[in-house]
This record gives structure tokens, C-alpha cells and sequence, in this order.
């Protein structure tokens, strides 16, 4: 017996992430070629408005220092925003319930000892 197939739903995300995906590569392969040829081959290929060479330091530099920053700033706003070790909101928060078994030992008194 055959299985129909169902039709998903595609959020735009994932179509986002599709186009993106597919984009990058010819992109990539644009800019390789900008950085590697010499302006007479580019030239001869009809490409003449692209932007100076230094431009191919300055891209991944400045792609590399953001990266960087926001790993500081990450890391930088997680530890202002950390209680201290000692402190009791590490354990405890206006979200938090205890469990049911401390709610059933609170409830129920141990037995008393005997000799």
C-alpha cells in the first residue's frame, strides 16, 4: 500500500535560511575571485566597477572584530547579571516550586525516636 506524503508547512524562517544558504556560496566565490585576480583579467571579463583592493583586508578584519566583541559583550553582560555564589537566588527564584517530595516531608513530621 503506498503512503501519501504530507505537505509541510514552511515557516519563512526556513525559507530565509534556504535562500541564505544558497547565496552565500556565489558570493563567497565572487569575492575569492575579486581578491586573487588581477584588475587586467577582471577588466578583460567586463567587471570594471568593483571596490579597491585593500577592501578584501579591510572585510574580514572588521568581520573578525565583531565576531570578537560580541563574544566579549557576551560574556561581559552574563557575569554583570550573575548573582553572587553566595547568594540565594541561585537557587531560588520567583519561578521556582518546590518539589512534590519536599512538599510531602515538610507535610509529614518524621516519627519520633525512640531508645
Amino acid at each position: 500500500m503506498a503512503q501519501t506524503i504530507r505537505k509541510r508547512d514552511v515557516s519563512p524562517l526556513e525559507n530565509c535560511g534556504f535562500v541564505l544558504h544558497f547565496l552565500t556560496v556565489p558570493l563567497i566565490v565572487m569575492y575569492a575571485l575579486w581578491v586573487v585576480l588581477p584588475e587586467e583579467t577582471l577588466h578583460e571579463w567586463d567587471v570594471t566597477y568593483y571596490p579597491h583592493k585593500s577592501w578584501s583586508v579591510y572585510i574580514p578584519t572588521a568581520l573578525l572584530c565583531a565576531a570578537v566583541s560580541v563574544l566579549v559583550l557576551n560574556g561581559a553582560m552574563n557575569v554583570l547579571v550573575t548573582p553572587e555564589p553566595d547568594s540565594v537566588d541561585t537557587i531560588w527564584d520567583e519561578h521556582s516550586r518546590p518539589s512534590q517530595q519536599r512538599q510531602r516531608e515538610v507535610a509529614t513530621p518524621p516519627p519520633p525516636l525512640q531508645e
